[in-house]
């Protein structure tokens, strides 16, 4: 094996130059390079083990170091830029590293981000860390308004909830929003099968043929419910079908 062997078990155990590993030798045994019939059995009295620390500069590779450095500029797994700024700075984790578009944000309003400040991406692009892309908004509220499809109908952080007449056509007022801001037309209880048959045949005069469409815009119903609606009362002889779209009360 050479003039020099090194035998490694839990840590590296290193031999003396002058001798090496004879194989044809018992387990444990240590005879010199010379051939000399002296031997010891391996113990700690006769092997020196050597610790040897690691460089620093191998044991850990940091920054431009790395062979993973990107300039310091990481995208994270939720999709934000991640950018290194030092563990120093107001906004870095433990690691060091801070979201670029609160960095931005700040550079643009001036001054640092208030604790129950969100910074929105206008375009819905996580990357796109632009200043005229990032908008400073407060609180989880105003930041979900953002993020509404275009149908959305919910209430507006700071809307005035205004008071309407329930659609049963009972006369009576209720509030547009509910407590968690989602939109109503009618009194609870006031939408069963039965409100709603009285609210059709309630614009509907008994022999006068009416429109689907105009039933359904008194009534406050939809035209596919009012229809569900009509199609049920048919079936018990309180309304038929004069012809399509047209429906005529009978009693």
């Amino acid at each position: 094996m050479g003039s020099e062997t090194k035998i490694q078990w839990t840590a590296k155990l290193f031999f003396d130059s002058a001798t090496q590993y004879n194989k044809t030798s018992q387990p444990g045994v240590i005879s010199t390079e010379a051939g000399s019939n002296q031997s010891s059995l391996l113990s700690k009295g006769n092997i020196m083990a050597e610790y040897q620390p690691t460089p620093a500069n191998t044991r850990r590779q940091t920054g431009a170091n790395n062979p993973n450095w990107h300039g310091g500029r990481v995208i994270a797994s939720n999709g934000y830029v991640l950018i290194r700024v030092g563990t120093g700075h107001h906004l870095s984790d433990v690691r060091g590293y801070a979201y670029e578009h609160r960095l931005v944000a700040e550079e643009k309003i001036g001054r640092q981000l208030l604790p129950n400040e969100l910074v929105h991406h206008k375009d819905e692009n996580k990357q796109n860390n632009s200043p005229d892309n990032l908008e400073v908004v407060t609180g989880n509220a105003e930041h979900f308004v953002h993020h509404r499809g275009e149908d959305c109908n919910l209430k507006m952080p700071g809307e005035v909830n205004p008071t309407i007449h329930c659609a049963c056509g009972c006369g009576e007022a209720i509030a547009k929003f509910d407590d968690a801001g989602r939109p109503r037309r009618f009194i609870t209880g006031h939408n069963s099968p039965r409100h709603r048959e009285a609210a059709i045949l309630a614009v509907m005069p008994i022999g006068v043929p009416v429109r689907l469409i105009v039933i359904a815009e008194k009534s406050g119903r939809s035209k596919t419910g009012a229809q569900q609606c009509l199609a049920s009362m048919i079936t018990r002889g309180l309304v038929s079908k004069v012809q399509f779209g047209i429906y005529q009360r009978v009693s």
